[in-house]
């Protein structure tokens, strides 16, 4: 009963916070899209008529459910009293799992990003050999320190978990295509995962500088381009502090915060790393060594290191710089506007676009999400009973996401709060349509020697010519392909 009563306060507390973030947005427009809801009285839909899971009603596990997490970044457990909109949707959200199902999360934080990873790692393997007694039941980390758990051979096939449906909206079937192995999946991604949305890429710009452009027309044209892109931006930089040199106190066309980010060029030139066949088999993608790739990467290096227009770093000085009015376009996701205090606070007047198309006859806009969300895997450690109630939770955490956390970052935050316009709003939902995911990206640190994370960005930033060396990394990567597959191959 007093689970109820928290949950049920708790609640009237997110409808508050939603209510007060209008913004900047014209309080009468609708924040939600036809697509992610029902109207009326819908059967199979709840009130607000977002989709219901499939869970039997009558679980009841009564059963403590270990989670081991990574807290760098995600929002996985916040506590009860932070006031914010996401954080608030997350706790709701945990809430209801341990209502729904009877059970009691207990989340187990650990460092498990960058340098962080093997020591992550580690602690899953102990576990491993500790037994009953240091077992854990769901573990949600960084992508790539993921990959390296699925191939020590510590994560369940979730194809094999009761309860778990990959046909519901809260898993993307552009992500469980992505990431199923030889008709195996060691790990998803979705709405249970609150920086899913946020880390979407896109691009901000300053509508002020481009008071004479209509970009807003050019993409529901399907002409916004990379060429249009590096137009607007030729000639912007200014050297206004007089040191000679650039620095984040300059004028440019376009600033990358994180030269991570620089790989959604990549992406929204319908290019990928690793792609797979209709049997789960691995295989370099023919676009990554491809004409269009090798060009992209010509245009980029010209624009970003032959010119002064560009400017990529790894410091939120270069967001601080946008934030100032000192750049016409920033390529960021949606998280920036989020956690940044100087987006917060800023007075420009921004807009947001999807990532450019490689050209006009591309048919759709592209992008990608940043590495920092997390994906989940069910704990190798676990017998079946176990491993479908992890299965069960995980589903919960995955649905209820869908209703509570997703709402609160994408339809109040990200196109109300810190949208300046009805128009961004609409942006939001073209840039997630376009959304795609690289399983390369999750095991290249774990199998494929880095290669879908570093080498065609590499060449750009180095100066190389991407074409000249692409045919033996093309050979050196399906090599590790094969490696990985059969490797997957050999655990059940």
């Amino acid at each position: 009963m007093k689970r109820i009563l928290i949950l049920l306060v708790v609640s009237a507390m997110l409808i508050v916070c939603f209510a007060g973030c209008e913004g900047k947005k014209d309080p009468s427009s609708n924040p939600t899209t036809s697509s992610q809801k029902a109207e009326g009285d819908t059967p199979g839909y709840d009130v607000d008529g977002y989709l219901l899971d499939d869970l039997p009603e009558n679980l009841d596990f009564n059963e403590d459910i270990k989670i081991l997490h990574w807290s760098e970044c995600d929002i996985i457990n916040p506590d009860k009293e932070d006031p914010g909109v996401i954080e608030q949707a997350c706790y709701t959200r945990n809430l209801r799992v341990e209502d729904r199902l009877g059970v009691n999360l207990q989340f187990i934080p650990a460092e498990g990003h960058g340098t962080a990873a093997p020591s992550f790692l580690a602690k899953v393997q102990s576990a491993m050999l500790g037994g009953e007694e240091t077992r854990y039941d769901l573990i949600a980390v960084y992508n790539q320190t993921a990959g390296m758990i699925a191939t020590s051979g510590l994560s369940k096939n979730l194809y094999d978990v009761d309860y778990l449906n990959f046909q519901k909206p809260w898993w993307p079937k552009s992500v469980t295509e992505s990431f199923t192995i030889g008709n195996k999946l060691y790990f998803a991604s979705g709405d249970i995962s609150e920086a899913f949305l946020a880390e979407m890429i896109a691009v901000l710009y300053n509508k002020e500088i481009l008071d004479d452009v209509d970009l807003y027309g050019l993409v529901n044209s399907g002409e916004w381009t990379l060429e249009k892109m590096l137009e607007f931006s030729k000639d912007r930089y200014a050297d206004l502090n007089s040191s000679s040199k650039k620095d984040f106190e300059d004028r440019y066309g376009v600033v990358i915060p994180w030269d991570s980010y620089f790989d959604a060029f990549f992406y929204a030139s319908d290019l990928i790393v690793v792609d797979s066949n209709e049997d789960g088999q691995l295989h370099v993608s023919p676009t990554y060594v491809g004409v269009i790739a090798d060009d992209l990467a010509e245009k980029m290096k010209t624009f970003f290191y032959q010119s002064d227009d560009g400017l990529i770093g790894n410091s939120e000085s270069i967001i601080n710089l946008f934030a100032r009015g000192n750049s016409v376009f920033m390529v960021s996701p949606g998280a920036m506007i989020l956690g940044t205090q100087s987006m917060h606070d800023t007075t420009v007047d921004y807009g947001i676009v999807p990532m450019p198309k490689y050209d006009a006859n591309q048919k759709e806009y592209k992008t990608t999400i940043s590495n920092l969300y997390s994906i989940f895997e069910i704990f190798a450690g676990c017998n079946k009973e176990q491993a479908d109630r992890a299965g069960a939770v995980m589903e919960c955490m995955a649905s209820e996401g869908y209703r509570t956390i997703s709402p609160a970052v994408f339809e109040v935050c990200l196109k109300v709060r810190y949208a300046n316009d009805p128009d961004s709003a609409k942006m939001y939902d073209l840039i997630r349509e376009g959304v795609v995911f690289d399983i390369g990206r999750v095991f290249s640190t774990a199998a494929l020697n880095e290669i879908p994370t570093t080498k065609w960005k590499r060449s750009v930033i180095d100066g190389k010519v991407w074409g000249a060396q692409s045919a033996s990394i093309d050979a050196q990567l399906q090599a590790l392909l094969d490696q990985l597959y059969d490797s997957f191959a050999e655990i059940r």
